[in-house]
């Protein structure tokens, strides 16, 4: 099952020095989450591909939406074995396919997620509200300043809205390439906050 990033809350952690366990890189993540978004995260589940020696991304669901989704599928007799945001499902095909881009972004409904590569590794994602201020080429102006990186010279796209053209960036549109990240496998996000 694919989720929509709306759901979601995404977060690069960068493990303390001292990390040596997974509950190190969870207690980081934590932190990171409350000191992001201002409340605990005793509601909320994190999942990572924890790192104790790299920053790492996290994300984070509802734990009340991943108990009613188990509860769901159970009591129709179905198991639910694999639940994936929809970034991160996307990325994790993409990188599969062709990592020569250096940003990666998916729309879906009223969200932009926009993952930034630095050396070959995601070093941070922006979750943006659509429609944005401004173009895209505004809004990935903002992000490569923000990030002090140069902006990117190819953009791999997935979403159900086409980005506008900007000058000297390459459009790559994955929708072919990902037909399962589509837009039409997405759990929707109605009454998502």
């Amino acid at each position: 099952m694919v989720l929509a990033d709306a759901w979601v809350r995404y977060f690069m952690v960068t493990p303390p020095p001292a990390a040596r366990s997974p509950s190190d890189c969870r207690a980081a993540a934590g932190l990171r989450f409350t000191q992001l978004y201002g409340t605990s995260p005793d509601a909320w589940t994190i999942r990572a591909d924890w790192h104790a020696d790299l920053p790492f991304l996290a994300c984070a669901l509802p734990t009340a939406l991943l108990d009613h989704l188990e509860s769901a599928t159970s009591d129709s007799g179905l198991r639910l074995l694999s639940l994936q945001p929809q970034f991160i499902a996307a990325f994790n095909a993409w990188r599969t396919l062709d990592n020569r881009a250096t940003w990666f972004a998916v729309s879906h409904q009223y969200q932009l997620v926009l993952g930034l590569l630095a050396h070959g590794r995601l070093s941070a994602v922006r979750q943006l509200a659509l429609p944005m201020p401004g173009t895209l080429t505004d809004a990935l102006r903002r992000e490569a300043l923000r990030m002090q990186l140069p902006m990117p010279r190819r953009l791999r796209w997935l979403g159900d809205a086409h980005p506008d053209r900007c000058d000297g960036i390459e459009f790559l549109d994955m929708r072919a390439a990902l037909p399962d990240a589509s837009a039409g496998t997405i759990l929707a996000a109605t009454g998502a906050t």
